[in-house]
């Protein structure tokens, strides 16, 4: 949480689900409750269907599960940006229809 509230811009949040100091889910809490607009994707060592469901029942947009390779991660991460880039635009021509 440090570094999202350092003042820095970020894109994206990546995280292990057990080696985050708070705990994955306390992360994924908190940055959603205060940084709404950056995707979270949660990866885990441990491949478990429940696990990936309760992520995402917890707010984050992806899971990777393990054993995942780089390519895995990479279209994770490249959806999710995808993803936020499409609803950053959704709310500004949103915004623009409004004040038109």
């Amino acid at each position: 949480m440090a570094l999202l509230e350092s003042g820095e811009a970020f894109d994206l949040l990546v995280t292990d689900l057990l080696n985050s100091p708070l705990g994955g889910f306390t992360l994924l809490q908190q940055s959603k409750e205060r940084y709404p607009d950056i995707p979270v994707v949660i990866a885990s060592a441990v491949h478990d269907v429940s696990v990936a469901a309760a992520c995402i029942h917890k707010g984050a947009d992806d899971c990777v599960l393990g054993p995942f390779d780089r390519a895995e991660l990479l279209i994770v991460v490249r959806r999710a940006l995808e993803y936020r880039s499409l609803n950053l635009c959704n709310r500004e021509m949103e915004a623009k229809t409004m004040t038109d």
